[in-house]
């Protein structure tokens, strides 16, 4: 694997148009060529990094152009979702009321979110990572530096 600080986090595209849609048959991704393009570079970033440093994508918040008032990210929920989501952000950080996140796991991390593969439900200790900003992005802890945190809804 190649080290993530010889490359820098990928930059948006100019043009990019994506919208996410949230129903209960599941989430899709309507986006146009710049949009993909984008995703494809963030994704090949991700992939070229440790999986111990777990660098992630938040979709729309890393592709959303923050001062625009007309925004090149947007969300679309049917009723059903709405309840579920529409709400204001959980935080200054939050991204907003939904969030599609891709991040790179060890296979431990795998492993550990195996064991509520059969039940469908998150392992008890999911969630009790603390997530930490460093100068090459979000990542969890490490395992020293580990502290619980409150879970996950």
């Amino acid at each position: 694997m190649s080290s993530r600080t010889t490359r820098s986090r990928p930059r948006k595209r100019r043009g990019l148009k994506l919208c996410l849609v949230v129903t209960t048959d599941g989430t899709t991704a309507y986006a146009n060529r710049a949009a993909f393009a984008t995703l494809a570079e963030w994704m090949q970033w991700i992939a070229e990094s440790d999986p111990a440093e777990h660098f992630e994508l938040h979709l729309p918040w890393h592709l959303t152009n923050h001062s625009k008032a007309n925004p090149d990210t947007w969300l679309l929920f049917d009723e059903e979702m709405r309840q579920v989501f529409v709400r204001r952000a959980t935080g200054p950080d939050s991204g907003g009321p939904f969030e599609l996140t891709f991040m790179h796991a060890t296979k431990k991390d795998l492993d550990e979110m195996r064991t509520g593969m059969r039940s469908k439900r998150l392992p008890k200790s999911w969630g009790t990572h603390e997530v930490i900003e460093s100068p090459r992005g979000l990542r969890r802890a490490s395992e020293s530096g580990r502290k619980k945190r409150s879970k996950r809804p």
